[in-house]
Formats: C-alpha cells, sequence, structure tokens
C-alpha cells in the first residue's frame, strides 16, 4: 500500500517527513509503515537505516514529488501522471487537477489544427507542431518547456485555461468539420500575429482564442452566406431584365404589324370616295392598337419594377442584422448599385417604346397624308 498524496502532505508539515536533497527521508516513523508505503519492489532507490531508524526513497522516484516545475509539467507531457497534488521541491504543495486535464487538451487541440507534429528527442522531448492555414501561413509552436522561467513555468500551472468547448467544436465529426479547422488554424495564427508574448501564455487564452474562433466562424459563415445573397440578388434582377426585355420586344413587334394594317386597308380600297374612308378608319384602329399596347407594356414594367424593388428593400432591411462589417457594406453597396440599375432600365426601357410609338405615329400620319394626297391629284 503506498503513501497517499494526503497522509504523504499531513506526516510531511508535521516534520515526520523531511526532504533533504533529494531524497525523501522518514523521521519518527517505523520500519513496517516505511516499507509499506514505498516497497522495493516499486521504490527501487528505498533504504530503511535500522541504527537511525530512518528511512530515505530518491524523490524521482515518488509520483507526487518533483525537483522543480518543468520536471512536473514534462512528466504531465509525457501522460505519466495520474494524481490530482504535487509536492514541488523548495515551492510546496500544488493542486494541478485543473492543470492536467487542461494541458492534455491543449495538446489534443494543437494536434487537431496542425499539419505536422513530432517529438524532439534532441531537445528534452519538446513538442512541436506546424500550423499552416488556407492562405498558406505558417505558425510553429514548440512547447519547449526547459525554455522558460520557474516563474512563467509557476505561472502557467496555476493560471492555465481549458479549451474543452474549442477542441469539442472542433472535433465534432459533422458537415462543417473541415471548416471549423480551417477557421481553428486561422485563429490560432491571428492570435500570435496579435499577440508577441512567449507562445506558451497561448495556454492561459482559450477565452481569447475561443472568441477569434468564433469571430472568424462568423466571417466565414457570412461570407458564405453573402455569396448566396449576392447570387439570389443577381438572379432577381437578371429576371427582371429578361422580363422588360421581353415587353420591349413584345412592343416592337406589335408596332411593326400596324404599318402593314394601314396600307393593307389602302389596298384593298374600292370606289375613290371609301379611299379616305379606309384609311382614317385603319389609321385610328392601328393607333389605338398601339396606345393599347403601350399602355399595357408600361403598366406591366412599372409593376415588374416594384415587386422586383420591393425585393431588393427587403434584402436592405435583412443586412442590418449582419454584424461581420464587410459583408454589410458590401451586400449595402451591390443592393443600391442593383436598385440604381432597375430604375435605369425601367426609365430606358419605357422611352424606347415611346419613342417606337412616336415613329409609328408619325409614318402612319405621314402615310395616310401622301395617300390622301396623291389620291386628288
Amino acid at each position: 500500500m503506498t503513501l497517499k498524496i494526503d497522509v504523504f502532505k499531513d506526516l510531511f508539515q508535521s516534520g515526520r517527513f523531511v526532504i533533504d536533497g533529494k531524497y525523501l527521508t522518514s523521521k519518527d516513523i517505523s520500519k513496517s509503515d516505511f516499507n509499506n508505503w514505498f516497497p522495493i519492489d516499486t521504490y527501487k532507490s528505498s533504504k530503511f537505516d535500522d541504527r537511525r531508524s530512518e528511512g530515505s526513497v530518491d524523490i524521482i522516484d515518488v509520483e507526487y514529488i518533483f525537483d522543480s516545475y518543468h520536471d512536473f509539467v514534462k512528466t504531465v507531457n509525457d501522460h505519466n501522471f495520474e494524481g490530482n497534488e504535487v509536492y514541488i521541491n523548495g515551492k510546496g504543495f500544488l493542486e494541478v487537477n485543473n492543470f492536467k486535464k487542461s494541458y492534455l487538451n491543449w495538446l489534443l487541440l494543437f494536434e487537431l489544427a496542425s499539419e505536422h507534429d513530432y517529438v524532439s528527442e534532441s531537445s528534452q522531448k519538446t513538442k512541436t507542431f506546424i500550423i499552416v492555414d488556407g492562405s498558406g501561413s505558417t505558425e510553429i509552436i514548440e512547447l519547449n518547456i526547459s525554455s522558460y522561467t520557474p516563474d512563467e513555468v509557476k505561472g502557467l500551472i496555476e493560471n492555465i485555461s481549458d479549451p474543452t468547448l474549442l477542441l469539442k467544436s472542433c472535433s465534432e465529426q459533422d458537415a462543417h468539420q473541415c471548416e471549423k479547422l480551417s477557421v481553428l488554424k486561422t485563429s490560432i495564427i491571428k492570435y500570435f500575429k496579435k499577440n508577441l508574448e512567449p507562445k506558451l501564455f497561448l495556454l492561459c487564452s482559450s477565452i481569447e482564442l475561443l472568441n477569434l474562433f468564433h469571430l472568424n466562424y462568423e466571417t466565414y459563415l457570412k461570407s458564405f452566406s453573402f455569396e448566396d445573397f449576392i447570387k439570389d440578388l443577381e438572379d432577381d434582377v437578371s429576371e427582371f431584365v429578361n422580363k422588360v426585355e421581353d415587353q420591349v420586344q413584345g412592343f416592337y413587334i406589335q408596332a411593326l404589324a400596324v404599318p402593314g394594317t394601314v396600307i393593307l386597308a389602302s389596298a384593298l380600297r374600292g370606289a375613290e370616295k371609301s379611299i379616305s374612308l379606309a384609311l382614317v378608319f385603319s389609321s385610328i384602329l392601328a393607333l389605338i392598337l398601339v396606345f393599347r399596347s403601350l399602355h399595357t407594356k408600361i403598366k406591366f414594367i412599372n409593376r415588374v419594377t416594384d415587386n422586383t424593388k420591393l425585393k431588393l428593400n427587403l434584402y436592405k432591411d435583412r443586412t442590418e442584422n449582419i454584424t461581420n462589417v464587410y459583408a454589410k457594406e458590401s451586400i449595402s453597396k451591390k443592393l443600391d448599385i442593383s436598385i440604381g440599375q432597375i430604375d435605369d432600365l425601367n426609365a430606358e426601357s419605357k422611352d424606347e417604346i415611346e419613342k417606337v410609338r412616336d415613329i409609328i405615329i408619325a409614318v402612319i400620319s405621314m402615310y395616310a397624308i401622301a395617300s390622301m394626297i396623291f389620291s386628288h391629284t
């Protein structure tokens, strides 16, 4: 039965265990208790001096005693620590359950985000992660604990933050996992560009990284929605243009048939008295057709214009809910341009129809006058 840390803590604080250099030494503890707590089969350095009634064991062999903060972190780094509290030689007892869990979660998060990771045996088993985002930017995270001061490592142990929420979100195997991993890589790289402190401090900034991740992921979603938004907008404008062009082309066809009606009516004239009568009635009929068609076409164009502008204004109202400034400004600008194009096309199409109408009226009038004049000569 090995010595539990809570029992050791009480014995140590009462002075019955002391640390002498690299050894844990017992005072006023029986040989049987010492050998039960530190059996030679498990603790190779365990010894008991019968003459002095003192036992000793190398602190390296005791799983919850560490010579330094660095040694403790390296043990966690190797997944070789299971306890919730440790004793750091010369520093005191330290609660480490939160550190152990959070530190290992950070390792999992970096492995998830990295293109490549490896352990450098030549640099005291330093873990290195190479992260590359979609733009090709690269960040190398080297967790070389030995390069930090004892105070920095102690600060990490005491202040480490838990990245569980971010890890859970990016680990979920759903339809958006690839996008989330891409955003995670971008967020980590942006964090280091923005914050110039040692990379180890990222492990104390899970909230900042999580917020940056959410911001970048929202930007991604809005950009994705932005493309669909613009596509819908362009489809609506394109549909409007096609409908207006159909109306203009339809009026062209109807207008071309009008002179033929007048000419046909005059060609079928019989007696001379009926000449002017046929021309008058055919001209009046032709003009009525032209004006009715003109009225119908313009009315339809106005209705299509109003419906399309209503859609665009609804789009404009929806942009107020967009928190991404870039997407919001881009959509608003596109909407303003589209509304202007619709107003311009509305005016141009009606102007084109009215010009054709005026030309038809002029041609009919000239033909009617010329026919009457020549019929009396």
